[in-house]
């Protein structure tokens, strides 16, 4: 058993309120540092604050990245130091707190940062549910991968045809350039569902036009029979854009399962 240390990251929708939310953890040992932003944390905070716009919080992720880049032995001091950069008036960090990693074959800093996300962040299922989440059926396919950094999240492209930065819900980067939107579209009424794929199909659009990757929409559908003609025009118009259109989470996770390990592998033979 060893010692390590981990902070909370917390997000403040309403700096009035104080209301203080978790959506991550960092952790750390005299031996290295794991981090992960919860998604569906994200989500809920996106969720239930309706003013806030969906890619409000999807800077973080490489906000942190960037700030811990220049970490090269992890220390209390020196992670503090670091993290000064992301916070403000709604993203807070907590005060250091202590934790353990097993001695057991599959205890791990990973796994403990696992433990502490399942217990200090990830929000728990309420009776009151709004449904099923494409974006966390997803990730909690790719949770290995996710916290490997092989696939990343809320990954922002800076390059766009209109010059606007544009955030996808996951990504596999250089070498396989697989990008990835969970795109709930088990909708009531046919209008909806047309306006919202038209609304990814102009982010498809803006992001493949500037950059060399391949796009992928994965697409949660009402079997409602009256509901066929507006999905079967929504995907048309997301293919028209330059995506390719899945319909099922677990092809969703294979796909970019599959890219992540095609360019690991170029990677392991360079």
């Amino acid at each position: 058993m060893r010692s390590a240390r981990y902070v909370v990251v917390r997000y403040t929708p309403d700096p009035g309120r104080n209301e203080q939310l978790n959506i991550g953890v960092i952790v750390w040992d005299e031996r290295s540092r794991e981090w992960a932003l919860d998604g569906s944390a994200i989500e809920r905070v996106v969720r239930e604050n309706p003013a806030l716009a969906r890619d409000a919080l999807h800077y973080l992720s490489p906000a942190i990245e960037d700030a811990l880049r220049g970490v090269d032995v992890p220390s209390e001091t020196a992670l503090t130091k670091q993290l000064v950069s992301i916070v403000g008036p709604s993203v807070s960090i907590s005060e250091a707190r202590h934790t353990s990693v097993g001695d057991a074959p599959d205890d791990s800093l990973a796994s403990t940062l696992e433990r502490l996300l399942n217990r200090i962040v990830t929000p728990r299922r309420r009776s009151y549910s709004h449904g099923f989440d494409p974006v966390e059926a997803v990730a909690k396919n790719l949770r290995p991968l996710l916290r490997q950094r092989a696939v990343s999240q809320n990954h922002v492209f800076r390059k766009s045809q209109t010059g606007v930065r544009r955030t996808v819900d996951f990504f596999v980067n250089s070498g396989s350039n697989v990008a990835l939107d969970a795109l709930k579209l088990d909708l009531k009424r046919a209008d909806e569902i047309r306006l919202r794929a038209d609304a990814e199909a102009y982010k498809v659009f803006d992001v493949v036009s500037a950059n060399p990757v391949k796009y992928f929409v994965y697409c949660e559908m009402s079997d409602d029979s009256d509901l066929s003609e507006a999905n079967s025009s929504a995907t048309k118009i997301l293919k028209s854009a330059g995506s390719e259109v899945l319909f099922k989470a677990e092809a969703a996770s294979s796909r970019l399962m599959r890219a992540a390990t095609e360019h690991h592998a170029v990677t392991a033979r360079h």
